[in-house]
């Protein structure tokens, strides 16, 4: 939600300005780093769940390509009709950058992002790979194999990004996030003592200062807090359906604001009225992203849980 909010006030020059919003919504690009961190912790959880062995990395693998993978693929599909429809005719498109873009190659190539927001997903899988294949280290029973396991992995984030790519897109920029979510993932199943989490926790947050932001340190600060002491309790419904529609939202709702915040641009209605036009246009999304799960998602979810239990 916040995301989508950042995107409803700054994705283009013709969403509405100078609203009320905007004072709140100029952090909410940041929900992409409380992103990471919760895959950093729900990734290998939901792998501890089955005695692990390498061969499960395949169908691991699988599951999740049938999982984000399928409704990807279909709301890209909706992007670029949307793009060459309405939004921008003379965009180009071939069969290379649709694969590009499909197999989140694009940081490797000429091409753009159809969807922009697909940039994330390109860095959650090689976070994917990275946990199936070294899961084994992660949870040794040697501590000192788990310890220096989840030392490499922050340690990712001392790589310098390649000149030709854009540092955003290069994994190992946001690995130390992921690190935070894997510890809390320890904690929690008690590879980490509470002294060995707090110990790891503060050199991770030394190092967010020094080479990130005060801002990002204070995000990574609070999801770990939030994830320590509040993960009991129990949301309103009408978060728990945000939750659920969640990863629809993320993927759709960048055509559905580009394309309404277009009209209400065109017909006055955002000049005139910008704090609503903001309302109008999360709520169309939330709309749309339902529809998206119910039809699209959810088939995908179901086809890999079945997978799973193959």
């Amino acid at each position: 939600m916040a995301v989508c909010l950042y995107h409803v006030c700054f994705a283009s020059n013709y969403m509405p300005q100078g609203n009320s919003w905007e004072l709140l919504a100029q952090f909410g690009d940041k929900g992409v780093q409380v992103f990471f961190i919760l895959s950093g912790l729900v990734i290998p959880w939901s792998i501890s769940f089955r005695k692990y062995e390498y061969k499960l990395v395949k169908e691991f693998l699988l599951r999740r390509f049938v999982r984000i993978q399928v409704p990807y693929a279909i709301a890209l599909i909706i992007t670029i009709f949307c793009y060459l429809f309405y939004l921008n005719p003379s965009m180009q498109v071939d069969l290379k950058s649709i694969l590009t873009n499909f197999f989140y190659l694009v940081p490797y190539s000429s091409d753009s992002w159809f969807l922009s927001v697909a940039w994330t997903l390109g860095v959650e899988f090689q976070f994917y790979l990275i946990v199936a294949i070294s899961y084994p280290f992660f949870t040794s029973n040697n501590s000192w194999v788990r310890r220096l396991s989840l030392l490499c992995l922050a340690s990712m984030g001392l790589i310098s990004t390649p000149d030709s790519i854009n540092s955003w897109f290069f994994f190992p920029t946001w690995a130390p996030f992921f690190a935070v979510g894997m510890m809390v993932f320890f904690l929690r199943t008690q590879k980490f003592s509470k002294k060995e989490f707090y110990i790891s926790f503060s050199i991770i947050l030394s190092f967010l200062l020094f080479k990130y932001t005060k801002l990002l340190l204070l995000v990574c600060l609070s999801t770990t807090v939030f994830l320590l002491y509040f993960h009991t309790s129990k949301p309103p419904s009408f978060f728990i359906f945000l939750g659920k529609i969640s990863y629809s939202l993320y993927l759709i709702h960048l055509p559905i604001i580009l394309i309404a915040g277009m009209i209400l641009n065109q017909i006055q209605f955002s000049q005139n009225f910008p704090n609503l036009s903001v309302v109008v246009l999360m709520l169309l999304a939330i709309l749309g992203s339902f529809l998206f799960y119910s039809f699209c998602e959810k088939p995908s979810l179901k086809l890999a849980k079945k997978l799973k239990k193959e």
